[in-house]
């Protein structure tokens, strides 16, 4: 017999008791994967059943004090629940000679219901548990008697703990639940291990936990405890624990299958195929290709990932997570991401002992996708078309990695081998290639419903907001139309391509009709959202579209993908509905929820083809449509970032939030780091921001003037705040723009700046040789970081310019540089040994940033632009001419310039020149008025 010896105690209530218990396992071993220890405690009993997985579960023999409670373990064959059971040795013990496997459970507590199996044979839940969320995020329903299963605690906590276990690394999974009235808050945390831990509400029906909680971390076993333990606390109600799966993780030199030896040398970049080399074999039909691979010695690694549960529906949730192993990575936590990141990962960065850096790429093809997985601190990749059927064609991409002491150019060589891929060619192409054709609004600033109105929009509101805008002296020059307008069962499905009638009754007409290209600094162009399988539940099958037989339908709701043909003439009348037959409708689109529709279409043929299907036809239609471009939303996941076509915009970030610390700290360094892999192809949108917005205004602006995309406001017309606003743009709205996107410095690319003690940096190319650099103390805790600035610095300037003038970097030149902090309006000669930093996390509950303008000072001279706009070099057109005695150049769009001359102040004809207060050799040359491109000659002046 296998019995939970329990000692019972009397409580004021019969729901609270002390637990103390001893279990003696010894287990079977498995004939295929690896053995897994599982503990059903309740409904949660229903997780997917998989061979040679052993399942116990304890139930309650009447509930009475003094009773005992048995410990069942089903037959693997028939399910039946027996009470007794015989095994062979396990592997999960410590091995001959020692105690076995044991657990015991100590603590506090509340039993309700009937804890244990209610049916003979566990069922199916809608959803694996890789579906599960961390830390509480809704991903899907529970079934309403869930509330009445499981240990539930009450004010209380209990420790378990596994004895006499084999020595190594374990992936430990715990399922914890909801409570149907009296809920309190839970918390899972690994005794003794800083950071392993997770917390959440446990109150029914509530958005945030419709599913429960998921812990699922690698944890290890040292040789001298060989013993785990958890500890699960319930606090101000009631809480459920209802399942533990403790299951080994096979080291980089252990389990089965073939592997990929990196040594960390490799000259040039490599790329594997699902066939490459015979090293990869194919699983059953409809699972996956893996390769397990053997990483050189590395010092630190930046995982990209959603956070868990989220895979493979990245949505624009791929986060950077930096750490000195995997393992340490796969533990950090974002509180806007609502919590640590998922073991598959889209891209990984290696900073190796020897100096170099590896970049490690999975790609896609036509047919399949590619992801990383770890475990601890073991590290696969694996392909796949996440559906039913088997890869069509053996010669898909799966992988390609390269190395450089160049960080930037190890990212940038890898895509380049990857994309030139015969899957992949002429299907994303470099930035710099689409930037002949970048589209006309985006250049200008503009503004988006969403942030500020959300679903609640019609043609009411949306007429006075563009009215309100014209009435702005702030040169607004587009409008977004965002979600909200769509004709769409109560699910979200889209029924008609026209927008509701109710909030709509005269269609789009009045509201176009507001455009005006002759009258500057008004609104000239208009877009429309749109989701990229009809609205985000999909499309309805009482629609009007008359071309239900194109679609794929899963019981209620039909979806793009049915075949490339069918898909191609979906998004063509898509597209065309939105620009209209007659070219007058809008001018734009915005497409959303791409990374989505994989979770859509989950259980179809190919999921990873129809997404590419899906993705070329979309980028084919707004092409032919004669819209001027398009923005990608939630595109994020592999299967889309390289299938991008020509378009050059794409979200790099999770939603802003207006007047959100965490979702503003996270939003920075996600965008930034995220750079690094989305900008090879486009320019990486940072959203929308409300310059209302008291806390982070100042650091929203500046950021979205870094990234180069598309600027766009979201506050109420009557809150638009001009000093953040004219910094960003001249007169007519056009965005001064970098050269190329902002990225994080190398050094911040490889620190988690939610907790670093360092200040995290990123830099951008302007004209002139200039650049700009920012620095943010992104640390959650109360404390100010220190840095200096060094001259350093300035050669990572060019690190994503591409085409004519690109360089990998720029030397910092013989006369030093010319550094101006626009905060603080000073300048400087950037010292050989730099400026110190200082910042505090936040100033008077205000976030801050330090921004520094660099130039090269070259016969003693450095122009720096405008002094008023956040790129102020960009003021100023390539080609200075400067001699000893003079310089010469173009302004544009401004009527004033801020220069550096040492041993003197210069002369400027038709211009009073004056010395930057604070600043030695700094002088603000000041016009009578603003020209559109004006030629500047400076004099040297006498000492």
């Amino acid at each position: 017999m296998m019995l939970f010896r329990t000692n019972w105690q009397e409580a004021p209530s019969r729901n609270i008791f002390n637990l103390l218990c001893a279990v003696c396992c010894v287990l079977a071993s498995s004939a295929a994967g690896a053995e897994s220890l599982r503990l059903d405690l309740g409904r949660y009993a229903g997780r997917t059943e998989r061979e040679g997985w052993h399942q116990v579960a304890l139930k309650d023999q009447g509930g009475a004090a003094g009773k005992k409670i048995l410990l069942y373990l089903d037959n693997p064959a028939s399910g039946e629940a027996g009470q007794t059971a015989i095994f062979a040795a396990s592997s999960l013990g410590a091995g001959p000679g020692t105690a076995p496997l044991s657990l015991a459970v100590t603590g506090k507590g509340g039993m309700y219901g009937t804890p244990g199996l209610a049916q003979k044979k566990y069922a199916r839940v809608a959803e694996d548990v890789p579906g599960m969320a961390l830390g509480g995020t809704a991903v899907a329903e529970w079934p309403a008697s869930a509330a009445r299963d499981g240990i539930f605690l009450k004010d209380g906590s209990l420790t378990w703990t596994f004895s006499n276990l084999k020595p190594g690394a374990y992936k430990l999974e715990i399922f914890a639940g909801r409570s149907a009235e009296g809920a309190g808050r839970m918390t899972i945390a690994v005794d003794g291990v800083p950071g392993l831990s997770v917390s959440g509400s446990c109150a029914a029906g509530t958005e945030e936990n419709e599913r429960g909680l998921y812990f699922n971390r690698t944890v290890t076993v040292s040789p001298d405890s060989r013993s785990l333990a958890f500890t699960v606390k319930a606090e101000g109600g009631f809480g459920s624990l209802n399942g533990v799966v403790l299951t080994p993780v096979p080291g980089p030199a252990g389990g089965t299958g073939r592997s990929l030896d990196i040594r960390g040398t490799e000259k040039v970049p490599v790329l594997l195929e699902v066939s490459a080399a015979g090293k990869i074999t194919p699983a059953v039909e409809g699972e996956e290709y893996e390769l397990r691979i053997n990483l050189p010695p590395y010092e630190s690694v930046t995982w990209f990932a959603a956070e868990a549960g989220r895979w493979p529906s990245g949505c624009n949730r791929v986060l950077p997570w930096s750490a000195a192993s995997l393992e340490r990575a796969l533990n950090l936590r974002n509180p806007a991401a609502g919590g640590s990141p998922d073991p598959h990962g889209m891209l990984a960065l290696f900073r190796l002992e020897n100096g170099h850096y590896l970049v490690m790429l999975p790609l896609c093809g036509s047919g399949s996708v590619s992801w990383l997985e770890a475990e601890g601190n073991a590290l696969k990749v694996k392909s796949g078309t996440l559906g039913t059927e088997a890869m069509e064609d053996k010669k898909e991409p799966l992988l390609c990695f390269a190395l450089s002491r160049n960080l930037y150019e190890a990212m940038r060589v890898a895509w380049g081998k990857a994309a030139s891929h015969p899957r992949l060619k002429g299907h994303s192409l470099w930035r710099c290639a689409k930037d002949a054709r970048y589209p006309e609004p985006f250049r200008y600033l503009g503004w988006c419903s969403w942030e500020q109105y959300r679903r609640n929009i019609n043609a009411d509101l949306l007429l006075r907001a563009s009215r309100a805008i014209d009435a702005s002296p702030l040169p607004v020059r587009w409008l977004l139309v965002d979600a909200g307008f769509q004709n769409t069962s109560r699910q979200f499905q889209l029924r008609s391509f026209l927008p509701d009638g109710k909030k709509f009754p005269q269609g789009w007409g009045p509201l176009l009709e507001q455009r005006d290209s002759s009258r500057p600094g008004k609104i000239r162009w208009m877009g429309l959202w749109h989701c990229f399988y009809g609205d985000k539940g999909g499309i309805d099958v009482n629609n009007d579209l008359g071309t239900d037989s194109r679609f794929i339908r899963k019981g209620g709701t039909y979806f793009p993908g049915k075949s490339m043909k069918d898909t191609q003439e979906f998004y063509m009348d898509f597209m065309n509905s939105v620009r209209g037959r007659d070219g007058k409708g809008f001018d734009f689109v915005k497409v959303d929820y791409q990374t989505e529709y994989l979770k859509r279409v989950k259980g179809t043929g190919n999921p990873a083809r129809q997404s590419v299907w899906c993705s070329r036809s979309l980028n084919r239609a707004v092409d032919s449509s004669g819209l001027l471009g398009m923005i990608n939303c939630m595109a994020q996941g592999t299967l889309h970032i390289f299938n991008t076509g020509t378009s050059p915009v794409t979200r790099c970030s999770i939603d802003y939030s207006l007047n959100n610390l965490d979702a503003s700290r996270s939003h920075l360094f996600q965008s930034y780091t995220n750079t690094l892999l989305l900008g090879q192809t486009v320019w990486p949108d940072h959203d929308m921001f409300h310059s209302s917005d008291p806390v982070c205004g100042d650091v929203m602006a500046l950021s979205k003037a870094l990234s180069g995309a598309p600027v766009y406001l979201s506050d109420k017309p009557e809150d638009f705040q001009p000093r953040r606003i004219w910094p960003l743009v001249n007169r007519e709205g056009k965005i001064l723009r970098p050269l190329a996107p902002a990225v994080a410095l190398p050094e911040s690319c490889f620190i988690h700046p939610l907790e670093s003690a360092s200040l995290y940096g990123a830099i951008a190319p302007l004209h002139n040789k200039c650049a700009a650099v920012a620095y943010y103390n992104l640390n959650t805790e109360p404390t100010t970081r220190s840095g200096r600035l060094l001259p350093s610095v300035y050669e990572w300037a060019p690190s994503m310019m591409q085409g004519p003038g690109a360089a990998s970097s720029w030397s910092v030149p013989a006369e030093g540089l010319a550094a101006y902090d626009w905060r603080n309006r000073k300048g400087v000669k950037l010292p050989d040994g730099g400026i110190p930093l200082s910042l505090p996390s936040l100033r008077n509950g205000v976030m801050q940033d330090i921004f520094y303008l660099l130039a090269p000072i070259e016969k003693g001279w450095a122009v720096l632009g405008n002094p008023d706009k956040y790129l102020s070099p960009a003021c100023i057109e390539e080609g200075i001419i400067r001699t000893d005695g003079k310089m010469t150049f173009t302004l544009k769009d401004s009527a004033s310039v801020l220069i550096y001359r040492e041993g003197g102040r210069p002369v400027v004809e038709g211009a009073a020149v004056r010395s930057l207060p604070g600043s030695e050799d700094f002088y603000l040359v000041e016009f009578p008025g603003e020209l559109p491109a004006r030629r500047v000659t400076v004099l040297k002046g006498k000492p």
